[in-house]
């Protein structure tokens, strides 16, 4: 009998299929199971102190720093991840000079791997928050923000997409600024921490209201829709890759 070239084929693509579908479902078993498990904080950062010996600054958030000024935005400072663990992380943050736009560019390193990236917030009419980055990060589910992803960004490039995107919902809603920056920051993370508990999505572990946990519903959710629209992202802009600093 003649072999059938288009079996084997056949037997290839569908054992090929089988191994991505195994690949895929591994990986959502382990972000549901860390984000299940993973304590989260509404204050997780500090100042860096003065008087503590400072980290090597990374050359991603030099370039970011380098290009903020230029264009007159205000530095806050460097701030750490509190409470500290294997997660090592330095950000650098700047406001605007209207101080409707807040910058965080960030640097974590966790063993070998390292990762880098910028937010840019901004607070909208609608009372939800416009974030456009250049690192895929974790999915917001709590529906409190509205993220595009542009990786590789430059910082201008990232300022830029941001502003169309700005001016097209009617401009800002508000500026950050009215107190420390860290106000700023753990007033959102408690929005949407707060959001996330609406849906059934979270639970505070403690009556201040500072400390959370995804639920298995949530984490569920994270690590399939969430983690889906991540990969989608990722996806897409690996198509039209954009300059990096």
């Amino acid at each position: 009998m003649l072999e059938n070239p288009f079996y084997d084929i056949a037997i290839f693509a569908l054992a090929l299929g089988l191994l991505l579908f195994l690949v895929t479902a591994a990986l959502v078993v382990l972000v549901a199971a860390i984000a299940w498990w993973e304590k989260r904080y509404v204050q997780c950062l500090r100042p860096l102190d003065d008087n503590e010996e400072r980290p090597e600054i990374p050359p991603y958030i030099q370039g970011v720093n380098a290009m903020a000024a230029q264009l007159e935005f205000v530095w806050e400072g460097f701030f750490v991840r509190t409470p500290e663990g294997m997660l090592r992380t330095i950000w650098s943050v700047f406001r605007s000079p209207d101080r409707a736009i807040l910058v965080i560019a960030g640097y974590s390193t966790v063993g070998f791997i390292r990762q880098k990236g910028t937010l840019v917030f901004s607070k909208m009419i609608n009372d939800k928050y416009l974030i456009t980055t250049d690192e895929t990060g974790e999915h917001d589910i709590s529906g409190r923000t509205e993220r595009q992803l542009q990786m590789n960004a430059a910082f201008p490039e990232l300022l830029e997409c941001h502003q169309a995107r700005l001016d097209a919902t009617g401009g800002p809603a508000g500026s950050f600024g009215a107190e420390s920056v860290l106000k700023d920051l753990e007033r959102l993370a408690l929005e949407q921490a707060e959001a996330l508990e609406q849906r059934d999505y979270a639970v505070f572990l403690d009556a201040g209201r500072t400390v959370w946990r995804y639920t298995l519903k949530g984490a569920v959710v994270l690590a399939t829709i969430g983690f889906g629209k991540q990969l989608w992202q990722a996806f897409a802009q690996g198509r039209t890759p954009k300059s990096n600093i």
